[in-house]
């Protein structure tokens, strides 16, 4: 496999953009082949995964009971305030942030439950775990985890909305 030119290598680097995650992994590929991972910002990079790791396992009741109920509350599901209101009488009261709590902690439970042993969730769990202290590893251990992270896509499919399949026949034309 034919190496770039410097001035090729640059303007890919230039447009490298660490709020894309297409864009990320293009360029860690890139970097990888031409064996420049130092040009590679793993702290952007990771900062981008972690984030929607941790989206994926909200999702699934995985991560902190309050980020899994503000993650719920976000996506807008249900107004209970007028159901709330629906439910309350002279006597008891409810409000929504209550409901949200009984209801939106509830899902969180059955969740956690459900899909807590998935061994695709449980090495999601693993890297997540990591890229928290990635500050801590070598270069050699980044370039493992954010390969690890590549391939939790595989494993648990739809963390990031790219097709990795596609990016990496991308990255394959550059070389021909």
């Amino acid at each position: 496999m034919a190496k770039m030119t410097d001035e090729e290598f640059n303007e890919i680097f230039h447009e490298v953009d660490y709020y894309d995650i297409e864009s990320v992994v293009k360029f860690f590929w890139v970097c990888s082949i031409e064996g420049k991972m130092e040009e590679f910002n793993f702290d952007d990079a990771f900062d981008l995964v972690r984030g929607e790791i941790a989206i994926k396992l909200n999702q699934h009741g995985l991560l902190d009971r309050d980020d899994c109920i503000e993650n719920w509350n976000e996506q807008d599901i249900i107004d209970l305030s007028t159901f709330a209101d629906s439910i309350s009488n002279d006597y008891i009261t409810f409000d929504s942030e209550e409901l949200q709590e009984v209801m939106f902690g509830y899902l969180c439970d059955k969740y956690k439950e459900e899909f807590y042993n998935y061994d695709s969730f449980v090495t999601l769990m693993k890297i997540y775990k990591k890229l928290l202290k990635s500050y801590e590893l070598s270069e050699r251990e980044k370039v493992l985890l954010f390969d690890e992270c590549i391939h939790a896509q595989h494993e648990t499919g739809a963390i990031f909305d790219v097709d990795m399949d596609d990016l990496h026949a991308e990255v394959d034309a550059l070389y021909k």
